[in-house]
């Protein structure tokens, strides 16, 4: 490990400063560091993975953020397959994701001794596979800021993960409860309401109802409330979309009840919101 390569940020453009590829080949074994930040995922099996000089072993589910000081490598065996997906990340365009989440959450990512990492169901993967496919195989003729807008909202979401990391470190969630908070912010569930998010659980209602404003601090419905606020808030920042799209997106009914909602959550309308935060930009 004498040798350590920099890879140069090949995969984003001005226009869209999010790439991604899935990786399956042994092009990833040396050992190198990057000029971007990267996000990457194992889809299906295991792998050994060498970051700054020490090894860990990741099976699917595993999802890591690599920064610019980090040098890692993967070690392939034959015979073992293994899959990950590659979120590459211009190193601008991943400070100003952070700082809409928190603008004390890049220092914490980037200045932590130990590279972010956490881990996701398979469920989620399957999410985060989807919504990819679904935006890279959008038609040639669809509009690339929308598109470079969609994967800047997937990214929030993926960072999100390493935040919600980060509390729990300092409290303890039992797994079935992880599990159902993971649900609560996949698009498809979370814009069909509670009866999607808890139809995979045996659970009696009352005890998970109870469990979760225990651990959580507030009741389900409020805290669907807030992921879905906060999701609109992505779409407004980040998308085109009119503002009666964005309400319907995230799986409010009404017009009325989105503003009014919004407003109490970010101290201004949406329409407000959307011109101070380009503003911002």
């Amino acid at each position: 490990m004498d040798s350590v390569y920099i890879l140069n940020d090949y995969m984003t453009t001005h226009d869209m400063r999010i790439g991604t590829q899935i990786m399956a080949d042994d092009r990833d074994k040396v050992y190198h560091s990057h000029e971007f930040y990267e996000i990457f995922y194992i889809t299906e099996g295991s792998i050994t993975h060498l970051i700054n000089g020490k090894k860990e072993h990741l099976t699917a589910g595993d999802i890591r953020l690599i920064r610019l000081s980090d040098t890692h490598c993967f070690v392939r065996k034959a015979g073992n397959k293994c899959a990950h997906r590659d979120v590459v990340i211009d190193s601008g365009q991943f400070k100003e994701s952070c700082d809409h989440i928190d603008p004390e959450f890049f220092l914490r990512l980037t200045e932590s001794k130990t590279p972010p990492k956490a881990f996701i169901p398979l469920e989620r993967i399957q999410h985060f596979e989807t919504e990819i496919n679904r935006i890279v195989n959008m038609p040639n003729r669809s509009d690339g800021v929308k598109k470079s807008a969609l994967i800047n909202v997937l990214l929030s979401e993926q960072l999100g993960i390493f935040l919600k990391t980060e509390f729990a470190a300092t409290m303890t969630y039992p797994e079935w409860l992880e599990n159902l908070i993971a649900r609560f912010h996949m698009r498809e569930y979370m814009r069909e309401g509670l009866d999607k998010i808890l139809e995979a659980t045996n659970m009696d209602k009352s005890y998970i109802c109870r469990a979760f404003k225990k651990f959580i601090g507030m009741t389900m419905s409020e805290y669907l409330c807030q992921v879905r606020l906060n999701y609109a808030a992505n779409l407004l920042q980040f998308t085109d979309n009119n503002i009666d799209a964005v309400y319907h997106d995230v799986g409010f009914l009404s017009a009325s009840h989105f503003n009014n909602k919004f407003k109490q959550r970010f101290g201004h309308s949406p329409k407000i919101f959307r011109k101070t935060a380009r503003a911002k930009s």
